[in-house]
């Protein structure tokens, strides 16, 4: 799979997920650190058995340990064949799909995701007078959302502070 070199996921025990998986909706997972530790599961989960949604899942691969990003752990995770999840999921609407892309260099990010809107748009027979029903982001937009939210973080804490240092002035 593309989406294990892409997301940097590597097993530390046992196997990641193959298209031969996918393409047999095998009832498989592979967990990270955070997960075996919430499910009380051996140090070598391999062979055991984890419940999702009321189906029984068996752990064929351990994540290697990735840590915490702005407080989330990244081990806290669940991989199950695509195919699986929509068998799992009926005629339900899928509302929260999460796709990643790996460009190579010199490829121009905006063209690729330009591209990708006009394929979304076309895949959701979506007219030119109605709005897009999914986003695209790009790591630079990531990037400039994370800066704004230090950014007002950072104008709290100085009000704060200087709020702080006026009433320690009236106080002496």
């Amino acid at each position: 799979y593309a989406f294990q070199d892409v997301g940097q996921y590597y097993t530390s025990i046992g196997r990641f997920l193959a298209q031969s998986d996918n393409q047999t909706r095998r009832r498989i997972a592979v967990i990270g650190e955070k997960t075996r530790e919430n499910l009380e599961l051996p140090e070598n989960p391999i062979n055991e058995y984890i419940e999702i949604g009321g189906e029984w899942f068996k752990v064929v691969g351990l994540l290697e340990t990735k840590g915490e990003i702005m407080g989330f752990s990244q081990d806290d995770i669940v991989l199950i064949p695509y195919s699986t999840m929509q068998s799992l999921q009926g005629n339900q609407a899928r509302t929260d799909i999460q796709i990643q892309l790996s460009l190579t260099e010199g490829v121009d990010i905006d063209d690729v995701a330009g591209q990708l809107t006009a394929m979304l748009r076309n895949a959701h027979d979506l007219s030119a007078d109605e709005d897009d029903d999914f986003v695209i982001q790009t790591s630079e937009q990531l990037m400039e959302t994370f800066d704004q939210i230090i950014g007002m973080v950072t104008i709290v804490i100085g009000g704060i502070v200087s709020i702080s240092l006026l009433v320690g002035g009236i106080g002496i």
